[in-house]
């Protein structure tokens, strides 16, 4: 069983990395009060302020696109936390750096926005060295066995539970993420093989099941 683990742990710095850290949270706090000062202080959606600031925030921060990102995100967060107390936004301070979402919503938000900014850059960077990039429509890579192309017979059931997948055809299990991403990687050579992908499983096996079923009563 191939298992994943993440390990959470202090990482011991020097004086002079310290230095250059405790500027980047500075740059962090000074781009939030940059943010929220010049654009609307009624708009809480991240797109639409982004839209409107984002170049001028990062080149007056000098903070990289991701931590550009992150800190209008923190403005936008704060500006809703701050409308249901019914109270303006306080100053931002250099450990506004280390808030994370603070909700749910908030969390998958950021996530499909992630993965939005991701897929702008993955397409910037294909254009500029003429790499072919392809779109793959991820619909049931994550619910199918990379290994016997097989998904749960039962409709609304999956072999996957988290970040465990495990497959009850052919037994295979593994990490649910590298599981999709397999499936998602045979499907983009769909271009390079005409012939298919050979994303297909027999349903001999599972007619003939039923039709000996259907015999035996």
């Amino acid at each position: 069983m191939f298992q994943v683990l993440t390990v959470s742990c202090k990482i011991e710095v020097s004086p002079q990395q310290v230095e250059k850290l405790d500027a980047v949270l500075r740059a962090f706090a000074s781009c939030c009060e940059y943010v929220n000062k010049n654009t609307d202080p009624k708009l809480t959606n991240q797109i639409a302020v982004q839209s409107l600031i984002y170049r001028e925030a990062r080149e007056y921060s000098g903070l990289s696109a991701q931590m550009t990102i992150h800190a209008i995100r923190r403005v936008c967060a704060n500006r809703k936390t701050a409308k249901q107390q019914n109270r303006p936004v306080k100053g931002f301070a250099p450990t506004s750096i280390n808030q994370q979402p603070r909700s749910k919503i908030e969390r998958r938000r950021s996530n499909s926005w992630t993965f939005y900014q991701f897929r702008q850059f993955m397409t910037y960077k294909a254009v500029k060295f003429g790499v072919n990039l392809v779109f793959v429509n991820p619909r049931y890579t994550s619910q199918t066995c990379y290994k016997c192309l097989h998904i749960h017979p039962v409709r609304g059931k999956s072999y996957r539970s988290g970040k465990r997948f495990s497959c009850g055809h052919c037994g295979w299990i593994g990490d649910a993420d590298e599981n999709g991403a397999k499936n998602i990687s045979v499907l983009g050579l769909l271009l390079d093989q005409p012939g298919g992908s050979g994303l297909a499983c027999s349903l001999e096996e599972h007619v003939l099941g039923l039709l000996k079923s259907h015999c035996s009563a």
